[in-house]
């Protein structure tokens, strides 16, 4: 009798364990279904959820087994996936109409500080942080405010001393409403001497019209067409510090499709054609200089002559 219960005992456990159970619902489809909402944790007992929504207190992790923080909503792939998403959150077209007005991430601080988002970046040749717009009627990617007293709208931080990093990077053109600003307050500075070789300087430049290899144009994002400007290697003979090496990333492979990791030359000298507006600056003044003493001869010579004629 005793072996025919403990039969019966185990005949039902392993009855239980096969069928899926529900809680608001009498026919479940999964091994656990839950039909409203759902509130999870001790500071949520009293509070209610969003219709059909989950709120949790603490931790909620998927796919790793460590977060790293108390609050985290932390997500993994295994390592060597291409283009594996730990978070991705689509939202746009649906059902034929387009979403107005709408957010697939959100991230707002209200306080005296803090991060809104905070991508941390450790691989090699992939992007931290991919914002892909796809319909031609969308306004921006990414969109940065700036407060009247601050903050930023959009910080770039680059280590001191990269010779291969930017702390933004733009694959085709750059569009400023407002002025471009370096930092130039004299409070910054030390070691300020007069700059006197201005004119000398602007006569070993060498300005050139050139075009883009056709190929690279499409890697990379460079204009088409007839260029006018300076080659990097000239300037760097004249003004070593008006030029820099860096990396440079191709569009294609920067979306979701591609993949992460993007086609990139290294070691691609630049030039900083800002900086030479200071040596035109002297160069100009330097010529002003020459055509005034010049003017100054001229009229003497005149006044002279004059008294000959007489």
């Amino acid at each position: 009798m005793k072996t025919c219960f403990m039969c019966l005992v185990l005949a039902l456990s392993s009855y239980l364990s096969a069928q899926n159970v529900g809680i608001g619902t009498s026919n479940p489809v999964s091994k656990l279904s839950i039909s409203g909402n759902t509130s999870i944790g001790v500071a949520y007992i009293g509070t209610s959820a969003p219709d059909n929504g989950l709120i949790i207190q603490g931790q909620t992790v998927t796919g790793s087994n460590a977060p790293l923080y108390p609050n985290d909503q932390f997500s993994s792939f295994a390592f060597g996936q291409s283009f594996s998403s730990s978070a991705y959150l689509i939202n746009g077209v649906s059902g034929g109409l387009n979403a107005i007005a709408s957010c697939a991430l959100y991230a707002q601080v209200s306080g005296g500080g803090g991060l809104g988002l905070l991508v941390d970046h450790y691989a090699t040749a992939d992007i931290a942080l991919l914002s892909n717009v796809q319909s031609p009627y969308a306004m921006m990617a990414i969109k940065g405010d700036a407060g009247v007293d601050g903050p930023h709208g959009v910080y770039g931080e680059q280590p001191i001393g990269s010779f291969i990093s930017y702390s933004m990077y733009a694959n085709g053109d750059l569009y400023v409403a407002g002025g471009v600003y370096g930092p130039s307050d004299k409070q910054l500075k030390e070691n300020i001497q007069q700059y006197n070789d201005g004119l000398s300087t602007i006569m070993q430049l060498k300005p050139v019209s050139y075009a883009y290899k056709a190929e690279l144009s499409k890697k990379f994002g460079f204009p088409l067409g007839t260029q006018v400007g300076f080659l990097a290697q000239d300037i760097e003979k004249v003004l070593p510090e008006s030029t820099r090496s860096g990396r440079l990333v191709s569009k294609a492979k920067q979306t979701k499709e591609g993949g992460a990791c993007a086609e990139t030359m290294d070691n691609v000298k630049g030039v900083n054609y800002l900086s030479l507006i200071p040596v035109l600056t002297q160069a100009i003044q330097q010529q002003q200089q020459q055509i005034t003493a010049q003017s100054s001869k001229i009229e003497a010579l005149k006044t002279v002559l004059a008294k000959f004629q007489k």
